[in-house]
């Protein structure tokens, strides 16, 4: 192969390259107001967070790690609409979820897991047969940098305190 062949092919390879890109660009589909509403809050409440197009839900997605007191919670946060209000604006939820175990729980633990979601102050948690999990909803209509930043303290607390009761069951 020729200088002049490696050049052209280089050439045609950088341009195939950035088609690709731009393809991968125009699919993704531009973030809604209240998703970009959702992200001024995240960054105002100074939360570290990387966003994500996931592609099966059609949705974007912030990836949180929520640290405090050297313990961190990996969270995942989106907007769900889940109706719509009086004048016809959706009712948009910020939904934000984090994954306590990943085993399928025993009888022993929905039994903690059941008597635990009774004495929460926010949110609520499951057990399927993914494993343990903790989730809230806020409200996203009127929602503030420092009442989503209390939110997520919240959902960070109860992980730790659930995953803290779980490990005791082992």
């Amino acid at each position: 192969m020729t200088d002049k062949t490696r050049m052209i092919a280089c050439a045609v390879a950088m341009m195939l390259s950035t088609l690709g890109q731009a393809v991968a660009q125009q699919s993704t589909p531009p973030m809604s107001d209240e998703e970009q509403a959702l992200e001024a809050l995240l960054s105002e409440a100074d939360v570290f967070y990387k966003k994500s197009y996931v592609e099966g839900s059609q949705r974007w997605e912030f990836k949180i790690a929520y640290s405090e007191a050297g313990e961190t919670t990996m969270m995942a946060i989106f907007l769900r609409q889940i109706g719509t209000w009086g004048n016809g604006d959706p009712i948009n939820i910020v939904y934000c979820w984090t994954r306590l175990t990943s085993e399928q729980p025993g009888p022993a633990a929905i039994k903690l897991v059941a008597s635990l979601n009774d004495r929460l102050a926010m949110g609520n948690l499951s057990a399927t047969e993914y494993g343990v999990f903790a989730n809230m909803g806020i409200p996203m209509k009127g929602l503030t940098a420092p009442a989503l930043d209390l939110a997520l303290w919240q959902l960070h607390h109860n992980a730790i305190g659930v995953k803290g009761e779980l490990d005791k069951m082992k």
